[in-house]
């Protein structure tokens, strides 16, 4: 008889979904992702558009090229080197499919580079997009995002606080 393999996509849906999820919950990571990663980590998208602006020039291109595919590239750069040091954290399916994507976004972005260079490319946007969604699903469950209320493990003891009703000393409840 054949292989007969399990078929992974609920769970892994059900995991992509938790994430999406877990952005919208975490103030931490929202305010991580618009301040270090759009705002600081994009200046070099958005600086250049400021400049031209305040100097009076006609032509400016908020999203050049040049500078969102390495903006992009550097992200999923970032992602690969992170997948190889640490990919013990998440499951091999869902690895998978981050793999798929950033494939797919890698092939947009370079194909959009290379079809326009100057000016504002839509398939290199839309790779960089793809992009910080995987950022976004591949981060988001990191424990330096959790608050007191969203812990998972146990205290020493197993529970948040103790209950003195339900500590048993033979037969009384003291």
């Amino acid at each position: 008889m054949g292989k007969v393999r399990h078929n992974p996509w609920g769970s892994v849906i059900k995991e992509l979904w938790a994430r999406v999820v877990n952005t919208f919950n975490s103030i931490s990571f929202i305010a991580f992702f618009l301040a270090g990663i759009l705002f600081v980590g994009g200046v070099g998208l958005w600086l250049p558009y400021l400049s031209a602006i305040i100097s009076g020039d006609k032509n400016a291109s908020f999203f050049e090229s040049v500078n969102v595919f390495t903006y992009s590239f550097a992200i999923l750069g970032t992602l690969c080197v992170d997948v190889i040091l640490n990919n013990q954290k998440s499951t091999k399916d869902f690895l998978g499919l981050g793999m798929i994507f950033g494939v797919l976004a890698l092939i947009c972005c370079v194909v959009g580079y290379l079809t326009t260079k100057t000016g504002n490319s839509y398939l290199l946007n839309f790779g960089t997009f793809l992009t910080l969604l995987i950022f976004i699903c591949a981060n988001v469950n990191d424990d330096k995002f959790d608050n007191d209320a969203s812990r998972t493990e146990p205290d020493p003891i197993g529970y948040k606080e103790a209950a003195l009703s339900k500590i048993k000393d033979g037969e009384r409840n003291e």
